[in-house]
């Protein structure tokens, strides 16, 4: 059961705080206490859980003692529209420190709700990762913020780069899903950021103080794929010369994602079905049940169904799997992404190389927007790393491209005819191409007589995007 504490008890007790992590909070979050003004109430969260609980607190939420809301889940306290956007502390507890606000409205006991501000960090209590923090009292005030808040567009999300209509609806998806227990395929094709996106389920969902294990499926090596998944005992297998934990332990509690499904054996297809569907394992070379306490999250760039039409995948095992899939969309059809990448490499870039390059040229831009992409963003990251480890200029020109790029061209009947005409009639000619076609670009590129990518490129030098 967790331990009561006062607001005054957190603010005097800095010195007892290296004697006991029960009774007060961790030094460094006085400052935190002080600022946050008024307060509601302080807490300690572990594992999605409220373990430690002020008086404040829990007389905020309606209740004539701690002892009702210790142990419950933080989710039970907000409000249920609002839990898809709230994120308390972060996956690396060790360096996670929480400095956005995080508005909601807080469920009070008697069905009443509360708009509130969350502020604290992640630190570790007793040798596991902990949120301490303090739920500040915004009454009324905050629900224009917090709305605004919500609907803004989003152009990245949990590392992922990104604001067109297809990448906002990933978000969504993202939000919808991460807190449900059910396993998830993500399906696409190589470089679209598919681990990116179950690192995001990960974290958005429950278990983000658990650990996130990433398990590469394509072993050229039965034996060694399965005791690398499940864990041995000693002497399993010729070469087994000690006991092994395999992922499956390693990740209990957390998160575990299957990269490449589609390259498993159909022995290892029928172990990870009954894992699945019972939630428990044996190692190599031992009859013990394991459970497995762990989401599994699958990713492929294969085409699945193709293999279960073959024989060479489980019917079985994919229902399992594609509880719900997510399909991120190659480059190429989110054109209008690319000025965002190429920006979001620039700055990382420019940290590595110890450059101080500005932006992209129009000319490299145009390149960068007409080109294809078949190894999608990872190819673009690897194209802009090119850039910027070779050349040290103010901006990126065409020249510093890879060849590939600088010799790729697009054809497009219309584009010649376009070049020749000025700023205003280009941009009346597009305008009335998207008027007509109702802002629908693929139609309108249609109309125009050019590719999508090209569209997207003249947008973005009218100031369109």
């Amino acid at each position: 059961m967790g331990q009561e504490m006062s607001v005054t008890d957190l603010k005097e007790g800095e010195g007892a705080t290296r004697k006991t992590s029960k009774s007060v909070l961790p030094c460094g979050l006085e400052e935190l206490i002080a600022a946050a003004n008024p307060v509601a109430g302080v807490f300690v969260m572990q594992k999605g859980r409220l373990r430690h609980v002020s008086h404040t607190l829990a007389a905020f939420l309606g209740y004539s003692s701690v002892q009702p809301v210790i142990d419950k889940s933080l989710w039970e306290l907000i409000h249920p529209d609002d839990r898809k956007q709230v994120r308390i502390g972060g996956p690396r507890p060790q360096t996670a420190i929480h400095h956005g606000k995080e508005y909601f409205r807080a469920l009070r006991q008697d069905g009443s709700v509360r708009w509130v501000e969350i502020q604290g960090q992640v630190l570790f209590l007793e040798g596991r990762p902990a949120f301490v923090g303090c739920m500040v009292d915004r009454g009324d005030t905050s629900e224009q913020q917090a709305f605004e808040r919500g609907s803004r567009q989003r152009n990245a999300y949990e590392g992922i780069v990104g604001k067109s209509k297809a990448m906002q609806d990933i978000y969504r998806l993202v939000e919808d899903l991460a807190d449900l227990e059910n396993a998830v395929l993500i399906s696409g094709e190589s470089g679209t950021g598919k681990k990116l996106i179950a690192k995001a389920l990960h974290n958005r969902g429950r278990r983000a103080f658990e650990p996130f294990v990433s398990v590469n499926c394509a072993f050229s090596d039965e034996r060694l794929f399965e005791s690398d998944l499940f864990g041995c005992v000693k002497s399993a297998f010729a070469g087994a010369d000690r006991e092994k934990q395999g992922q499956f332990e390693c990740a209990d509690g957390g998160t575990l994602l299957l990269d490449e499904i589609g390259d498993v054996s159909p022995r290892i297809q029928l172990k990870l079905l009954r894992v699945l569907q019972e939630k428990e394992f044996e190692r190599m070379g031992d009859n013990l049940p394991r459970r497995a306490n762990v989401r599994v999250l699958a990713s492929t760039r294969k085409d699945l169904r193709q293999k279960i039409k073959k024989g060479e995948f489980s019917q079985a095992l994919y229902d399992r799997l594609a509880n719900a899939v997510i399909t991120p969309p190659p480059l190429r059809e989110r054109s209008e992404d690319i000025p965002l990448l190429a920006d979001h490499f620039r700055k990382i870039f420019n940290q590595k190389f110890g450059r101080n390059f500005e932006g992209v040229a129009s000319e490299a831009l145009g390149l960068l927007m007409d080109y294809p992409w078949p190894g999608n963003v990872c190819e673009f990251e690897q194209a802009m790393e090119h850039a910027f480890g070779l050349f040290d200029e103010r901006l990126v020109v065409a020249e510093h491209l890879p060849a590939e790029l600088q010799k790729h061209k697009m054809a497009e009947p219309k584009e010649a005819s376009m070049a020749n005409v000025d700023m205003e009639e280009g941009l009346n000619e597009i305008l009335g191409a998207l008027h007509k076609t109702f802002w629908n670009k693929s139609k309108a590129a249609k109309v125009l007589g050019m590719s999508r990518q090209t569209l997207y490129r003249k947008m973005h030098e009218f100031g369109l995007l």
